[in-house]
């Protein structure tokens, strides 16, 4: 069929993409002769990775005629029946299936340089074979004559093959990785000053990732950014590899937040003074206390009062009754208090003394 230089190393495959028959010898018009070769992969492929496959391909200058179609199917079984098929040829090849990797519409011309055939797809998980050749009949890709020079081979009369032939080379297939879609945390609130890791996304993921707007990140296109923004900011992701597209975001609040402090006292004296008559906790800043409840307890572990479990209300106060009204003796006294500060979880357990 010609000659080539292998690529790399000393051999190569070759393959008849398409063979002419004209009708005037009594061919169907749209069932020419084609050739396909196949490989059982080493093991199958993985659900929803990433893979990279190139391979490099060469027109036999003994060919006739060329065409436009060359592709690449990873298929569960080495011949799938296409009983859709609209050649009358074999029926167990791939009619006018499209391929996870395709050759681009152009004609395969070139006669003297190894032309790579790339691209990438995502596995649906489980396809243990490789199978190239061209999966089209003659109503959905072309087969044209082409000029070289005469080399002496099987002759349609002018000293050139009838087929469109091609040498493969350096054919390689490279797992990228699983594919996880674009993941932000949610929405959340942050002090002015402070900083928050956007997302959770697998940290070895080959997809193209892009984060706006590019302000207050310490990166764009890492799978998980740290962002220290001075203003409220909504950032969102973008992945893509392999034809496949996600997208998410996460809206930061910033708010002015001080650095609240409290403190518990441990004795009071509710005698009816106006001095120490009541016992709670001391905020320098309530603006930032949220879902407050405080719990007495007397020293026998029974509830002797509780704040409204429906009311924020750090300001509240232990005036040395029982919820009920009822006067409680002197003695110790036990607490729990819990309230969220700047969205921070606080609990605080402790006593008290009460004095008469």
């Amino acid at each position: 069929m010609g000659y080539q230089k292998a690529k790399h190393g000393n051999h190569y495959a070759g393959i008849a993409l398409r063979g002419y028959c004209p009708v005037s010898s009594g061919c169907n018009p749209i069932d020419h002769y084609h050739e396909a070769f196949g490989v059982k992969l080493t093991t199958p492929l993985l659900a929803n990775h990433s893979y990279s496959f190139t391979m490099y391909y060469s027109l036999a200058n003994g060919s006739g005629y060329t065409t436009n179609g060359l592709d690449v199917i990873f298929s569960y079984t080495p011949n799938v029946i296409n009983t859709s098929a609209t050649g009358s040829g074999d029926t167990t090849f791939y009619y006018n299936s499209n391929g996870q990797i395709s050759h681009d519409s152009s004609l395969i011309t070139d006669t003297v340089n190894w032309i790579p055939l790339t691209g990438c797809f995502i596995a649906k998980g489980g396809e243990e074979y490789a199978l190239i050749g061209h999966y089209k009949d003659a109503l959905h890709s072309a087969i044209v004559p082409v000029s070289h020079q005469n080399y002496p081979c099987s002759s349609n009369g002018n000293g050139l093959n009838s087929n469109c032939y091609i040498y493969i080379d350096d054919v390689s297939l490279y797992d990228m990785g699983l594919y996880v879609p674009a993941s932000a945390k949610n929405d959340t609130l942050i002090c002015n000053g402070t900083e928050l890791t956007l997302s959770n996304n697998p940290v070895k993921d080959s997809s193209l990732v892009v984060w706006n707007p590019p302000i207050a990140l310490s990166c764009t296109n890492c799978p998980n950014p740290i962002a220290t923004p001075t203003a409220s900011t909504l950032f969102y992701i973008n992945k893509n590899i392999c034809g496949a597209s996600s997208k998410d975001s996460v809206m930061v609040t910033v708010n002015d937040c001080d650095d609240t402090e409290y403190f518990v006292p441990n004795v009071f004296t509710p005698n009816y003074d106006d001095v120490n008559d009541t016992w709670g906790i001391k905020f320098s800043n309530t603006k930032y206390i949220k879902n407050f409840q405080m719990h007495i307890y007397d020293r026998w572990g029974l509830l002797v009062f509780s704040t409204n479990p429906d009311i924020n209300s750090p300001n509240s106060k232990w005036d040395g009754h029982t919820s009920a009204g009822s006067e409680c003796s002197a003695g110790v006294y036990f607490y729990v208090i819990s309230f969220d500060k700047n969205e921070e979880k606080v609990e605080l357990k402790g006593t008290i003394n009460l004095f008469r």
